[in-house]
């Protein structure tokens, strides 16, 4: 009862944010200074780029995942409900790395029941697969390379967002996370420090020392290992 109040409460604002968006821009512009309005401006567009990107990437994950989970377990192994255990799947990607073993446990008791332990067997080894898969191609492809949000920090967020927010805050743990970080570079990293792109990066050379150096000039310091620390870069 209480996940279905609040996923109500979260379709209702959702509704009301899409219907007219420029609505609630225009009232924090109007809250902004007029000497950073341009720059709130900014900040905004940067926002909702990192939302749209991750409800795109998630409509992808979610789509190639519940059809391929569906197919092989439909279609190859013949285990019973396999469209509602491929969209639990699929949806299992929404919430990374724990919604990927959440849904595994259903597929398994599924096929173990349906036609025994080999069965099963093929099932987690076919998910697994499908996981390889939507791991190394579909997710870097449509969300690590354009969020650049390492496993770790996203992680730590979720158990953060999990203890604060609930089920909800675990589901939404990845876009508020990109919100954060967002906020964290442009207001603190580019306003505040001074930073703007391209910001400096960290290499290490191939006797193990670490070294600062500018994106562009990366590749060639990890491939000649040399670095002029008297001069910098």
């Amino acid at each position: 009862g209480s996940l279905a109040v609040n996923l109500f409460l979260i379709i209702f604002v959702s509704v009301y944010l899409l219907i007219d968006p420029l609505v609630y821009y225009r009232f924090i512009i109007v809250l902004t200074p007029t000497t950073h309005e341009q720059r709130v401006l900014e900040i905004l567009n940067g926002l909702r780029r990192a939302i749209t990107i991750w409800i795109g990437a998630m409509v992808l994950e979610v789509t190639i995942t519940a059809v391929m989970v569906t197919f092989a377990l439909g279609v190859i192994l013949q285990v019973p409900n396999a469209i509602a255990l491929g969209l639990l799947a699929g949806l299992g990607n929404i919430v990374p790395y724990i919604g990927y073993w959440v849904a595994l446990t259903p597929i398994v008791i599924f096929a173990a029941a349906s036609s025994g332990p080999l069965t099963a067997l093929l099932a987690f080894t076919f998910y697994f697969v499908i996981g390889i898969i939507e791991a190394n191609i579909i997710l870097p492809a449509n969300l690590k390379n354009n969020l650049n949000i390492p496993a770790a920090l996203t992680l730590l967020f979720q158990t953060i967002a999990g203890i604060l927010l609930g089920f909800w805050g675990v589901l939404l743990a990845v876009p508020l996370l990109a919100v954060v970080m967002l906020l964290v570079k442009e207001i603190y990293v580019v306003d505040a420090l001074g930073k703007r792109d391209p910001l400096p990066d960290v290499v290490e050379l191939p006797e193990g020392e670490l070294v600062l150096a500018l994106p562009e000039i990366v590749p060639t310091i990890a491939e000649s290992g040399e670095f002029d620390t008297e001069e910098g870069v």
